[in-house]
């Protein structure tokens, strides 16, 4: 539970998002799911970078009011660095599902190479 408090409200949202992109994605059609899916994994993304952006501003703006600046800026990092790690773990979990997806709409008998 440290992990999403120190990371803060994007966390959340993060989380939020990844929970309404299975829930459409499970509404739409078999040949619509990757694409939900993939939307999700790119949105992942951008909401943890949002999330270390906003980390790294309320670092800049208060590491002075602490003693040891140094150790107030290591931690701001530490604990912003967890929204880039968890929009990374969720696009690589809705990424895959992406592309587990897609490989369940390919025929069988059919090449690699021909299904795109």
């Amino acid at each position: 539970m440290d992990f999403m408090r120190d990371g803060g409200a994007v966390m959340w949202v993060m989380v939020a998002s990844a929970i309404a992109t299975l829930a459409v994605a499970a509404t739409r059609p078999r040949g619509g799911r990757p694409v939900v899916l993939l939307a999700g994994a790119i949105l992942a993304i951008a909401e943890g970078l949002l999330g270390m952006a906003f980390g790294m501003q309320a670092v800049a703006a208060h590491y002075t009011r602490f003693p040891d600046h140094a150790g107030a800026i290591a931690e701001g990092l530490r604990e912003l660095s967890n929204n880039g790690i968890l929009g990374a773990a969720l696009a690589v979990a809705l990424g895959g599902g992406a592309l587990l997806a897609r490989a369940r709409l390919a025929p069988t008998n059919t090449p690699a190479s021909a299904v795109v």
